[in-house]
């Protein structure tokens, strides 16, 4: 007499098929996090390597205005440290600039970067420089005081000879540049002892 055998199939059970789901699900939450992080990352180095470019090109802009101005000028910080130079028509002009202009002033406007030429008090002409500029101070080294100023108005003995702008860039950090200005007529250059970061900004 021959006995009957049922086959069983072997298969997984309800828990089993849940849990392993639950496994693949972390296991794919995790590469996607992984993923996505590694993207931002790229994202925000990339973020970092164009503003220390943009900001390098700028100081070299900066640079060569400096370098351009005239014996006969007027340098002044302004409360709001926008940076005035008065008594110039050939320094960061571009075409279209109404010929004429008097004075030029460099500015932060709602988060832009500006150059602005006057007429007596019109403006007659605005560049847009940098968008989302978040801060911007500019100092002038007062020799009498060896120390960085954010109050300044150039006189026949007592004109800028060091300026420095700082660019406020991540909350508790800046960048800076520091240019050297050419020095009025007859006046005496006196260099700086030692430069104090101690800057008063009035802010």
């Amino acid at each position: 007499m021959r006995e009957n055998r049922e086959t069983k199939t072997a298969g997984f059970t309800l828990l089993e098929v849940i849990a392993g789901m639950g496994i693949a699900i972390l296991i794919i939450g995790g590469v996607v996090s992984i993923a996505v992080g590694s993207m931002d990352l790229s994202v925000r180095s990339s973020q970092i390597r164009l503003s220390e470019i943009r900001y390098t090109q700028l100081g070299q802009v900066f640079r060569s205005a400096f370098d351009q101005l005239p014996a006969q000028r007027e340098i002044r910080v302004l409360p709001d440290s926008s940076l005035l130079i008065a008594g110039v028509n050939n320094v960061l002009r571009w075409p279209g600039v109404p010929p004429g202009s008097d004075a030029v002033m460099i500015r932060l406007n709602k988060g832009r970067l500006e150059v602005v030429h006057f007429l007596g008090n019109a403006e007659i002409a605005t560049l847009s420089l940098m968008e989302g500029v978040k801060g911007m101070t500019w100092q002038v080294f007062d020799p009498e005081l060896q120390e960085w100023v954010g109050n300044w108005v150039d006189t026949r003995t007592r004109a800028a000879s060091l300026i420095r702008i700082r660019f406020s860039t991540e909350p508790g950090q800046f960048r800076e540049e520091v240019f050297y200005i050419p020095l009025l007529k007859d006046s005496v250059f006196q260099p700086p002892k030692k430069i104090n970061d101690n800057a008063d900004t009035g802010q």
